[in-house]
């Protein structure tokens, strides 16, 4: 099993983003995204997109990491 929340960070700490920043890409607030984050909220297709290509990454490493490993030619952005 994989945890959306531990994904969001991983990405957000790999690319050296601030959750402030992060959520200013998003025009959400940065406790909103905060609790994204936390996994308190979840996270819906819409901003899953937009993460993904803020991140250049295929939406499919947020909904399901293990099916992304598996494709063929990863999707990307």
């Amino acid at each position: 099993m994989f945890d959306i929340s531990q994904i969001l960070r991983q990405k957000r700490l790999e690319n050296r983003y601030s959750q402030h920043a992060v959520a200013q890409v998003l025009e959400i607030s940065q406790n909103a995204y905060h609790k994204l984050e936390s996994g308190k909220t979840e996270l819906r297709l819409e901003v899953a997109a937009r993460l993904a290509i803020l991140y250049q990454i295929s939406i499919y490493e947020f909904i399901n990491p293990a099916l992304h490993e598996k494709l063929p030619h990863p999707i990307t952005y």
